[in-house]
């Protein structure tokens, strides 16, 4: 005679917070669960972990897939949940706080499903298809308190971090315990923590000097800085996510600003939190982000680890980038790292290879702009500090008919014309926010200033003992004043001949012509690098534009002809 298969009984444990797991939250559910199961004869699934930790049921945000009730939701929907198994929840409430017509659909749906729903508390209740007319009513009352309970606890806690927000812009003074990392609460102020402070100081100045995320997160391990990343696995190392966001934070000058929803509430409240870098230092690295971003093309690196034109760089013929690779390079019987710039379609079998020493080519083009007279290839003044001020008055006028069309609409004028009128000025807001931030980066990075940090750094880049910091530094100046470095390789074997022209910000070109050919091994058993640049001059007018693929056609051809 078979036996009869035990029922599957499964077990759903939720709490809102976190805080709830260290109380008897957990214990209590458990103990009543194992009694239901142990009267029943029920066989529990060990397997299925169904615990909800820290998650709302208010809004049905446990519904989704990455939470445990979605899942287990999936798997009725796909029949792996056979007919007949037990769902157990301590009280409704902990199957959902929702509104009551979206919480009874949910509780009917696992019904349907021919899975029985058992609740123990207030009164062990077992939801079965047909639900019965009385424990209908009883379960709709169940979640019916739920409901109310998330609500009124929702509405207290909103109103409470209102309160929390006016008084934050009227006084300025703390209203939480929650604070950037860098900072602690003390009394009604924040304090900056020393050493925290140091390592968002360092970040900034590294990100503005050049250094992107990794590099930053080497310089704070070998500088002694520990981590203060927050979140679950807070304080065990960097991670690049945290220092994208301290780059990003405008907390770092003092800004605080309310959300509501996760959304901004209002203007954000200027000198609320102690400043750890000062306004010009955050828009120089804004602006460096920003070009590093429009530049993000990978283009490899070069001698000494960082590559001076990386993102920059063009192949003229076809619009390709430009990347940088090593080779081996065999002569005298001896082997050599060769670095050199290629075309990327060629890596990848869709060109023809075209390639340019790198050591060369950077002797060449900073032997040319050590020469620039500024002057030449600079912008005009614009007027970018009288734009800051124009914007700025803009924008607070706009925030304040933003405010006058909320005081009307509390009042109850003309609801439909002042939200339509709401809606344009906020999209005018947030158009002349973008253009003030830009704005005000362009007046905190000028090229002038650039021009000079390149000009010092390319005399003085042999000498530097830090290379990598000097190149990134000098990188960083380069990409402030130049836009595309756009370049025709030509020749075949050991010498080799490239066109290169320099787009900068202001528009300007300058056009050389850069040839390298291989010289005598030295006594450090390498060889050495001899270059020679002049400029276009002589051989089309140098009126030629690279950017045309047609135009580098001619060019090469004009080249192929001289040297022929």
């Amino acid at each position: 005679m078979k036996s009869t298969p035990p029922v599957i009984a499964y077990s759903y444990i939720r709490f809102s917070t976190r805080e709830q797991r260290g109380n008897t939250s957990i214990a209590r559910q458990t103990t009543l669960r194992d009694a239901y199961v142990a009267r029943e004869g029920l066989l529990l699934d060990d397997k299925l972990r169904l615990i909800d930790d820290g998650v709302s049921a208010h809004r049905g945000k446990h519904r989704s897939d990455k939470h445990a009730l979605g899942q287990f939701l999936a798997l009725v929907k796909a029949g792996r949940i056979k007919p007949g198994s037990h769902l157990i929840v301590e009280s409704l409430d902990r199957l959902s706080r929702e509104e009551v017509d979206e919480a009874l659909e949910l509780v009917l749906s696992l019904t349907r499903a021919g899975v029985r729903v058992v609740q123990l508390q207030p009164a062990e209740v077992v939801y079965a298809k047909p639900v019965e007319p009385m424990k209908l009513m009883m379960g709709i009352m169940e979640l019916s308190r739920g409901y109310s309970e998330s609500k009124m606890k929702s509405e207290r806690i909103g109103a409470a971090w209102e309160s929390k927000r006016e008084k934050a812009r009227a006084t300025g003074a703390a209203v939480s315990k929650w604070c950037p990392a860098w900072l602690k609460r003390v009394g009604d102020r924040y304090e900056l923590i020393s050493e925290r402070a140091d390592a968002v100081q360092l970040i900034y100045q590294l990100s503005a000097d050049g250094f992107g995320i990794a590099p930053i997160i080497k310089r704070l391990i070998a500088g002694g800085h520990k981590p203060f990343n927050l979140g679950r696995r807070k304080g065990e190392r960097w991670s690049n996510s945290y220092l994208g966001r301290i780059l990003s934070t405008r907390a770092v000058v003092g800004e605080y600003q309310p959300l509501k929803g996760g959304k901004p509430d209002g203007p954000p409240i200027p000198n609320y939190y102690p400043a750890v870098i000062d306004e010009a230092l955050y828009y120089r690295v804004r602006a460096g982000l920003k070009h590093r971003t429009r530049q993000s093309v990978s283009s490899g690196r070069s001698t000494n680890g960082v590559n001076l034109f990386q993102g920059m760089m063009r192949h003229a013929p076809d619009g390709d980038t430009i990347e940088w690779r090593t080779f081996r390079d065999n002569r005298n019987g001896k082997t050599w790292k060769a670095h050199r710039y290629v075309n990327a379609k060629a890596l990848v079998a869709q060109a023809k290879l075209a390639s340019f020493p790198v050591e060369s080519f950077e002797a060449g083009v900073l032997d040319r702009l050590r020469e620039i007279d500024p002057r030449e290839v600079l912008p005009a003044p614009d007027g970018v500090g009288d734009r800051v001020l124009t914007l700025s008055a803009r924008r607070e006028e706009i925030a304040g008919q933003l405010r006058a069309i909320e005081d009307r609409i509390v009042r109850g004028e003309a609801l439909d014309v002042l939200v339509n009128a709401a809606k344009r000025l906020t999209a005018e807001l947030r158009r002349v926010t973008d253009e003030l931030v830009e704005a005000e980066m362009s007046a905190a990075s000028p090229q002038a200033e650039a021009w000079g940090t390149a000009k010092t750094l390319i005399e003085t880049l042999a000498e530097q003992d830090d290379q990598e910091a000097a190149r990134l530094r000098l990188r960083q100046a380069i990409r402030r004043i130049v836009t595309g470095v756009w370049c025709l390789f030509l020749g075949n074997g050991s010498t080799r001949l490239a066109a290169v022209q320099v787009f900068f910000a202001s528009g300007a070109t300058r056009s050389y012509l850069i040839r390298h050919r291989p010289g005598a091994w030295n006594s450090k058993d390498r060889p050495e690098v001899p270059w020679e640049v002049r400029s276009f001059a002589g051989i089309d007018g140098g009126g030629l534009d690279l950017a045309d693929p047609a135009q580098a056609a001619k060019l090469a051809t004009l080249l192929a002809a001289k040297r022929g």
